[in-house]
């Protein structure tokens, strides 16, 4: 948001309806210039789009949660811990960790807590709630300052690609492409500093 809020003060022309939502939403139907998308984008008839480097995923907990439950060593372990899981159309997110032989295998945790939105699932996890699988993005600082802490079951490296989305049909304004090249450029400077 703060990306966003810079931009807006350095061109005062630029108005924005902001919606957050994990919701897909279909862009031409419900009159949207633009969508930011964290995952594979699916169905992508009649839109164009950009995308940035993919994001990569850490598990992570507070600290004193760790220091009461015990530190899982293994995805099976984990299965043993309460966790936070972030739901999607209705869906818990089933999550991809690797293997001790270094394969992709898809985890379905043990589920306390169910949050649908990154920074509240980042919140809960500070807050001692239990084990959440999170992008170094977003909890980034949080784990620098010691508030989380990485589980240390491996995850893949590339996780989900983030797609900024926009509707073939309307012409990129020059607006729509500032936001673009804007949020393309901070997510990528993030990404290398979380990496």
């Amino acid at each position: 948001m703060l990306v966003l809020a810079t931009l807006c003060v350095e061109y005062p022309s630029i108005r924005l309806d902001i919606t957050f939502t994990d919701r897909r939403v279909d862009l031409i139907e419900d009159n949207i210039n633009l969508a930011v998308r964290l995952d594979n984008i699916g169905d992508s008839a009649g839109l164009a789009g950009r995308k940035s480097p993919t994001q990569c995923s850490g598990i992570c907990a507070f600290p004193a949660y760790i220091n009461r439950h015990g530190l899982p060593a293994s995805a099976e372990e984990l299965l043993l811990y309460a966790c936070l899981s972030f739901q999607r159309d209705g869906r818990v997110s089933l999550r991809k960790v690797l293997d001790e032989n270094g394969r992709m295998v898809l985890l379905e945790p043990t589920v306390r807590h169910i949050v649908s939105h990154g920074e509240a699932l980042r919140d809960a996890a500070v807050g001692g709630m239990g084990i959440a699988f999170l992008s170094t993005w977003l909890a980034g600082d949080e784990i620098a300052k010691g508030q989380l802490r990485i589980i240390p079951v491996k995850t893949p490296e590339n996780d989900a690609p983030v797609t900024a989305l926009w509707p073939v049909s309307r012409n990129l304004s020059p607006r729509i492409r500032a936001v673009v090249d804007r949020l393309y450029a901070a997510f990528n400077e993030e990404t290398a500093r979380t990496r």
